[in-house]
């Protein structure tokens, strides 16, 4: 405590409880919730405030505030401020208060934020994580001979447990921090991740089962049922064993996991999210862990089988006697996750879902852009696409697509 004053100054002095209001990782496009800054007169004659503003439309002042505000020793004025960001990039504002105050008759409180935007999966394309911490990447995976294809660094730290919200088409993954692990999502056109909840809870593995419910198993075994609109958990049972990886089959809904070390690590289970009871189906007959299982639209189930300090082994597993066959090897290390949207179209948003009739490239939105916009395409038929970004030189710019995708109508990210 530098000193003690219990009397106002002598000369009219405007004080702010909180000189910054930052907003950190925030969504393009979706107002964040409102942070509160509180303007008091700490002297003596009355402080006259003539306008309060900020200069930028992302920080928003939600006071019906009129003017000028006259305010007597000790009272004080409080703002709400919202800030909503429309791009990805880093924003720097202040709310200058003009008044009377004897020393500064314009004072600012700092403002700032980090606009994110969640680019949507493709459907039926199998997506991983790899690597530890500031290392981790986002990368897609070849179904039948496990190469992987980069699409981007995640700096949020380790990456694990990806799956795939249907509704929004968006990843979500677990990210190991301390001393829990938290929830975030991920954008799978650059890879960016940001935290997006901390339950409070040490995850161990999430999914998204076929009503698009979230479920998450702790260290502890407990198997909750987590909303993540509002950041609440419903315990729903304890489980038989520890586990290392879980999905649910798309059409049975049923829950299949994979084991940690400590409980037949090769092995694969069914297990009953009412009683916590689990069913053995067998062992890929690898003696490894498998750090991450999939379905696909054709109902196979596919594992990442975790060497020691190796590559991720791709397999592909029998659902009748959990037995294992490789398909090959991906390019990373630490391959920890695996999702796969397993709709059969990818539709954009107010447009028609059914298969269209011919190949086309529509026009991007927004046009002109600063610094991304989104490009649809159509497929009549599953087919390998490469969609390819030139400048007005003719010089390669980005690969955005270079794949093979299924029929329907699908959107892309590109960011300059």
């Amino acid at each position: 405590m530098g000193g003690v004053r219990i009397t106002p100054y002598p000369n009219v002095t405007a004080f702010f409880n909180n000189n910054e209001l930052a907003y950190s990782f925030s969504e393009v496009n979706i107002p964040t919730e409102v942070k509160k800054v509180k303007v008091t007169n700490y002297g003596i004659p009355n402080l006259n405030i003539s306008n309060i503003q900020s200069s930028s439309s992302n920080f928003v002042i939600q006071n019906n505030l009129t003017f000028p505000i006259n305010l007597a020793s000790f009272e004080s004025v409080e703002l709400d401020v919202v800030f909503t960001p429309t791009e990805e990039k880093t924003y720097a504002d202040s709310i200058v208060v003009t008044s009377n105050d004897f020393d500064e008759p314009t004072k600012s409180v700092k403002l700032s934020g980090i606009g994110y935007a969640v680019a949507p999966v493709n459907a039926n394309i199998m997506y991983s994580t790899s690597g530890t911490s500031s290392t981790c990447k986002l990368i897609t995976v070849n179904p039948s001979n496990g190469q992987s294809t980069l699409i981007g660094q995640s700096a949020i730290g380790k990456l694990f447990s990806l799956t795939v919200d249907k509704s929004s088409k968006q990843l979500y993954s677990l990210v190991d921090l301390t001393p829990n692990s938290q929830i975030a999502r991920i954008n799978a056109v650059t890879g960016n991740g940001v935290v997006y909840k901390d339950l409070g809870l040490s995850l161990k593995a999430i999914a998204f089962d076929k009503n698009n419910v979230l479920y998450g198993v702790s260290t502890d075994k407990n198997l909750y049922a987590i909303n993540i609109a509002n950041s609440t958990y419903e315990l729903k049972t304890t489980l038989d064993l520890s586990v290392n990886a879980m999905t649910f089959d798309p059409i049975t809904n049923n829950l299949w996991v994979s084991t940690d070390s400590t409980t037949n690590k090769d092995r694969v289970y069914t297990v009953d999210i009412k009683s916590g009871k689990s069913t053995l189906i067998g062992g890929t007959t690898f003696n490894f862990a498998i750090s991450a299982l999939a379905f696909d639209k054709d109902n196979n189930l596919f594992g990442l089988i975790l060497k020691t300090f190796q590559k991720g082994m791709l397999v592909n597993i029998n659902k009748t006697t959990g037995a294992a066959t490789e398909l090959g090897t991906t390019n990373y290390v630490s391959t920890l996750g695996l999702a796969i949207l397993t709709d059969s179209v990818v539709s954009v948003s107010g447009e028609d879902t059914n298969i269209p009739n011919n190949f086309t490239l529509l026009q991007n939105y927004p046009n002109p852009f600063n610094p991304s916009t989104t490009i649809n395409f159509n497929l009549p038929v599953n087919a390998d696409v490469k969609l390819t970004v030139y400048n007005i030189l003719g010089e390669e710019v980005q690969v955005l697509i270079n794949q093979n995708l299924s029929a329907g109508t699908h959107s892309v990210l590109f960011k300059r």
